[in-house]
């Protein structure tokens, strides 16, 4: 019979945000290190391939302070409830790491551009924070939002759906979204963190579409346990 484990891979991300934190905080020259070295700066990040790497680093980084780092681990936590029902282990992990690096990517890319765009930028965007950086695992999170909401709503459309997961994916897309609103209503333009929030949802989206599509041509649409998340037994 099999037997399943109870590892969540959040807490594998989480061991590793709070470790570097603790290293940041307590020593003064490994934090300017990991801000020279490990922030994702998009006029750096973007200057050469080498440069890219920052993109993932980033994610485990949380020099804004100890406010964002609870209020992420919260979140990473809490949505991890849902999306650990469709995902695997490697897959949460596969996930995380994808819409995280390619969403800054992405919102490096697309800030750059409204620098170097000539015509004229409208009052909702902001090109300032190219030579900023911008560091945390919000860009992951929302990769797993959204990616959790497509793959939920599929597996799930014939089953009696939780209503804590139902809660759990509205607060958090209810969270996410109203900022994305001040703009449009007089408040800041977005910036980079708003442009890697939306770029980690759309690469989140979209790995989301392509595991169903995936899903349904080998005639399933449940995930299969990992190797990590069982193991024979007599």
């Amino acid at each position: 019979m099999t037997k399943k484990t109870v590892a969540n891979p959040a807490l594998l991300i989480l061991v590793i945000a709070w470790l570097v934190f603790g290293l940041t905080t307590r020593l003064n020259d490994f934090n300017e290190f990991s801000i020279a070295n490990f922030t994702n700066v998009p006029n750096i990040t973007m200057s050469s391939p080498i440069q890219w790497y920052r993109a993932l680093t980033c994610l485990f980084l949380s020099n804004y302070g100890f406010p964002e780092l609870i209020s992420n681990s919260i979140m990473l936590i809490v949505l991890s409830l849902v999306t650990r029902k469709v995902t695997t282990y490697s897959e949460f992990l596969i996930i995380f790491i994808i819409s995280g690096m390619v969403g800054n990517l992405l919102a490096n890319t697309f800030i750059i551009y409204l620098v170097n765009s000539q015509m004229t930028i409208p009052s909702y965007l902001t090109s300032d924070g190219a030579n900023g950086y911008v560091v945390g695992m919000s860009t992951a999170l929302f990769g797993l939002l959204f990616y959790t909401l497509v793959r939920y709503i599929i597996t799930q459309k014939d089953r009696v759906k939780s209503k804590a997961d139902l809660f759990n994916l509205t607060f958090w897309l209810f969270v996410g979204l109203i900022p994305w609103a001040y703009p449009f209503l007089g408040g800041d333009p977005f910036n980079l963190s708003d442009y890697s929030h939306i770029a980690g949802s759309v690469v989140g989206l979209l790995l989301g579409l392509v595991a169903t599509i995936a899903a349904r041509l080998h005639g399933s649409t449940a995930p299969k346990e990992s190797s990590l998340g069982a193991h024979g037994a007599p």
